[in-house]
């Protein structure tokens, strides 16, 4: 049996076409090879056009050469205006075109587009033509004489009668190298696999998820409508859009506005992206409002005591120096990542606003990112609304995230899937770096993805992170956020230093689920973080992944 490329014929070709691919996988000997359906665009004589056509089989003689063959099924007439029919079984007639100049058009054109793509001299070439359902007993004319013909009754013998072809044009017999014949195979019918850049896809898919869905737009008019509202949703619903755009409106009516989060780098990006409004993380104001009072803001040096006062002494220092300053009051308080605010942090975000009854409150929480014992005050007099749709991330990456919490993922319709998430164990340090190292060659040198649009997060404080105390991977130089980037440097960062911000590929590592200290939330928020791709690092064996008290302090 030949070599059939394809090895079965399209479901769709024509039966004729079937009964002839058949005879000619049963009829020709194993060293030939028969391509069938082959369609072709090359370049025409002007360069600046192209040739197409397309032949019903390219069978090539392991010693001869290659042969077109054009099928025409059915009835076939040709008319005095040289016009050429077929009629089916069903009686219905076709115009056609004339098989011989199709045959002998698409031998030429084939031949002009392997020279250049096979060493040595150009093999030789034939053309015919195949009527399976009719008998031929004479030459056609002199433009297709019987010798170029395979009727109904040469099918049993279809080698044979190729054989014969070829002597008609004087096919030399000489050996085909096997370089040869696979170069033909390789031009003629290649085997590929295309897969688009993942740089390519990951802009497309941004086009998706940053559009507005009718759930975000109502909570923006009902927060139009409404004072004081609490907005609860996931990662990845849109809570920052949303506040940074509600500041931005409040701001338009002429309001002041201040927009407050916890976390510094979150703080860092507001306040670069903020137009017209005040945006710091609460620490922040609490030493601000400390040194325009005149009040002594001594941060202790022990760990533990330093705790205490970023909980506790930092907001009463906030609240003592808005009693001194009677004047530091907004029209409008907006807390983002709320569910980090401490229960008796509210009373000092009460006395910023300059009108209780007037003024505006908007607090964007998450309930399950609450990894700092944060709790929402009941005394604040906000009306709750929700947000479920996951706008952020792809698909995929928003059920890994739901599942870690045992809840149900909700996606928009047309949320792209997104490739699957990359999940990896290793037993040590030294395998944890490598892991990551390979990631980064992965997505950078071979995906053509920019370093800036990755970050890697360590579960570990940076001191313990065996990734981080690496320095560098390969050829990219490890930096944190806050310092000064080189071309080829990615970020790193600690998952809670780099809660509420977001990016396209997220590679979490220094994960250990047998820690005592590992929670659920935790990798919840880490993992929330990427939009397109989820990477997920983690230790096979017993790790004390867990992060510091000091690491959770870093972000203070």
């Amino acid at each position: 049996m030949p070599r059939m490329l394809p090895t079965r014929p399209d479901p769709d070709s024509p039966d004729s076409e079937k009964r002839v691919f058949k005879a000619l996988e049963r009829e020709l000997p194993d060293d030939w090879v028969c391509i069938h359906a082959r369609r072709f665009v090359l370049p025409a004589t002007d360069v600046h056009s192209v040739k197409e056509g397309e032949i019903d089989f390219i069978v090539l003689h392991p010693k001869r050469g290659y042969v077109c063959l054009e099928v025409k099924g059915g009835r076939i007439e040709r008319d005095e205006n040289k016009a050429w029919y077929s009629t089916d079984r069903h009686g219905k007639r076709h115009s056609i075109k004339d098989p011989g100049r199709q045959a002998q058009n698409a031998c030429r054109s084939i031949g002009n587009y392997l020279r250049g793509r096979i060493q040595g001299p150009p093999l030789h070439y034939s053309w015919g033509v195949v009527f399976p359902d009719i008998t031929v007993e004479s030459d056609l004319g002199p433009a297709l004489p019987r010798g170029i013909i395979v009727d109904r009754n040469d099918m049993g013998s279809v080698a044979q009668q190729i054989e014969g072809l070829l002597d008609t044009y004087d096919a030399p017999v000489k050996e085909i190298p096997r370089n040869v014949k696979e170069a033909f195979v390789s031009a003629l019918a290649p085997t590929f696999s295309l897969v688009p850049l993942l740089r390519e896809r990951l802009d497309e898919e941004a086009a998706e998820l940053v559009r507005l869905t009718e759930e975000q737009k109502n909570a923006l008019d009902y927060c139009q409508e409404n004072r004081r509202v609490a907005v609860q949703g996931g990662a990845g619903t849109g809570k920052t859009i949303l506040a940074m755009e509600k500041a931005r409106r409040l701001v338009e009516e002429g309001k002041s506005v201040l927009f407050l989060c916890f976390n510094i780098p979150l703080a860092d990006s507001l306040r670069e992206a903020a137009e017209g409004f005040t945006a710091m993380h609460f620490h922040r104001l609490c030493e601000e409002m400390a040194a325009e009072a005149g009040l002594d803001w001594d941060v202790p040096k022990d760990k533990d005591k330093e705790q205490a006062f970023w909980a506790d002494e930092a907001p009463e220092l906030l609240l003592k120096g808005l009693e001194l300053k009677q004047e530091k009051r907004y029209d409008a308080v907006i807390i983002d990542e709320g569910q980090d605010f401490k229960l008796h942090w509210w009373a000092a975000v009460e006395e910023l606003l300059a009108d209780k009854d007037s003024s505006h409150l908007y607090v964007f929480h998450d309930p399950n990112q609450d990894i700092y014992d944060g709790e929402l005050s009941s005394d604040l007099g906000l009306t709750r609304i929700n947000l479920t749709w996951n706008c952020r991330n792809t698909v995929r990456i928003a059920e890994y995230c739901s599942d870690l919490l045992k809840q149900d993922s909700v996606t928009k319709a047309e949320a792209p899937p997104g490739i699957p998430v990359k999940e990896e164990r290793v037993t040590g340090g030294d395998q944890m770096v490598e892991a990551v190292r390979k990631l980064l060659h992965h997505y950078i040198n071979e995906e053509g993805i920019s370093p800036e649009r990755i970050v890697i997060l360590t579960g570990r404080s940076l001191k313990r992170s065996p990734v981080y105390q690496a320095g560098k991977l390969g050829n990219h130089e490890l930096v944190r956020l806050g310092n000064k980037k080189k071309p080829n440097s990615v970020l790193i960062e600690t998952l809670h230093r780099f809660k509420g911000l977001e990016s396209d590929i997220a590679i979490v590592c220094d994960i250990d689920r047998s820690s005592e200290r590992f929670d659920p939330k935790i990798l919840y928020v880490a993992a929330s973080r990427a939009k397109h791709v989820l990477a997920v690092i983690e230790y096979e064996v017993a790790e004390d992944a867990g992060a510091s008290p000091q690491d959770k302090a870093a972000v203070a």
